[in-house]
């Protein structure tokens, strides 16, 4: 596919993701999730990309849904198409590499719907945050009343979709919006070197601790434990499981083949 709207680089074991859109302050359109499910098929075929970076280029992170798709908001539309676009936001849960969002400057609407979906959020100290969708006449249909909620709680989730405020990148992280806040400059270096850190990781124990921690949010204590204990039943059977300890007892670095 030919991406007009989005980036997809690889360094190494990290792919990249950019939101690449300035003219439109990074929204989205139909044909840019479009983009967003094609390189997503990419990521889960390319055994190789051990860790995604989402981030975007321009003067803001994103913008959100273009305003114009709101045009066509009837039933019948929501019918139509916002199952795929939640769908587009479930995929990157399902994706069993790890999806690090670096956001800069400002965060809105469909973007925070972006990053709540994956896996690491880092802010740098400038951005700010919004979800301005009671503002338009309706309540965000993306994922935010479920995962923002699971965030940062049912009374931040309210606050901050009834009201459609900005808050800043500090007041992010103290509810649990985003993992971290580091300074403008830093931001896509502490990204690439959080990345790095994971991709050294065995990639199939990656994966494995990923659906587990999702599953945690959605079943019981039980069925958690007993994915836990097939987890660890088939990660026993790996030859990254035999690396890890017999480079501890060498005193050496690991070196993980995802086998």
């Amino acid at each position: 596919m030919e991406l007009k709207d989005l980036i997809f680089e690889k360094d190494g074991h990290i792919a990249y993701v950019y939101i690449n859109r300035p003219e439109a302050l990074n929204s989205f359109t139909l044909d840019t999730l479009e983009e967003f499910y094609w390189i997503q098929d990419q990521i889960l075929l390319d055994m190789d990309i051990r860790v995604v970076v989402l981030a975007a280029k321009g003067k803001i992170f994103s913008a959100g849904i273009d305003v114009s798709i709101l045009e066509s908001g009837t039933p019948q539309y929501a019918v139509r198409y916002i199952q795929k676009l939640q769908e587009y936001y479930n995929r990157w849960e399902k994706i069993p590499q790890p999806i690090i969002a670096a956001v800069h400057s400002t965060c809105i609407g469909g973007s925070i719907e972006n990053i709540l979906a994956c896996d690491i959020r880092i802010s740098n100290q400038s951005a700010t945050y919004s979800l301005p969708e009671i503002n338009f006449g309706f309540s965000p249909d993306m994922g935010a009343t479920q995962r923002l909620t699971r965030a940062v709680g049912a009374g931040q989730a309210k606050r901050l979709i009834m009201t459609g405020d900005f808050i800043s990148a500090e007041e992010a992280f103290r509810i649990g919006l985003v993992d971290f806040v580091v300074p403008d400059d830093e931001l896509m270096e502490f990204t690439k070197k959080l990345a790095k850190k994971i991709a050294n990781k065995p990639p199939l124990a990656v994966g494995v601790a990923k659906k587990a921690i999702n599953l945690a949010q959605d079943t019981s204590l039980s069925v958690g434990l007993q994915f836990e204990q097939l987890g660890s039943s088939f990660l026993f059977c790996t030859e990254d499981f035999k690396e890890g300890p017999k480079a501890f007892f060498e005193k050496r670095k690991p070196n993980f083949q995802g086998k």
